[in-house]
């Protein structure tokens, strides 16, 4: 259903190969299941991306991971990155075993229990400057959109 994680990765691998070919590589190599955090990251993303030594640390709650997120090994996401200014939401894939990542069973209305969809805190999860995928501006939509469902 949600293959447009990837399916954006692989657009920008086409436009910087380098942005995402780590990630394309791994998917394939290790049988990745990337679930994405959804609509707590549409046009202005949840969460804070704050600079520290060689990456960022991540910070936030994400509402709604996708459905059968217990099984996924990545969670695709974004951050706001504000200074300087202007705001910019940064695309990063994390591991779903970081210590820093802790799925909420939050979903119990009758209709998404037998989802798997789940809510996420994220604390200050370090990820490198390497694995920023994509830079967009915020509050519009841009080209890696199209990709995904509505």
């Amino acid at each position: 259903m949600h293959t447009h994680v990837v399916a954006a990765a692989a657009w920008r691998w086409r436009r910087d190969p380098e942005s995402s070919a780590r990630l394309l590589r791994r998917t394939a190599d290790e049988n990745l299941i990337v679930v994405s955090s959804g609509a707590s990251d549409w046009l202005t993303p949840s969460g804070t991306a704050s600079r520290v030594e060689g990456g960022w640390s991540i910070n936030a709650r994400k509402i709604f991971r996708q459905r059968d997120s217990r099984r996924g090994t990545m969670v695709m996401t974004q951050a706001i990155y504000d200074d300087p200014k202007p705001v910019q939401p940064c695309c990063i894939a994390i591991p779903v075993k970081d210590p820093g990542v802790a799925p909420q069973d939050s979903w119990y209305v009758l209709g998404m229990r037998g989802t798997g969809s789940q809510d996420v805190i994220i604390s200050n999860v370090f990820v490198p400057e390497s694995e920023i995928l994509l830079r967009r501006p915020a509050g519009k939509l841009s080209a890696p959109f199209h990709l995904s469902p509505a």
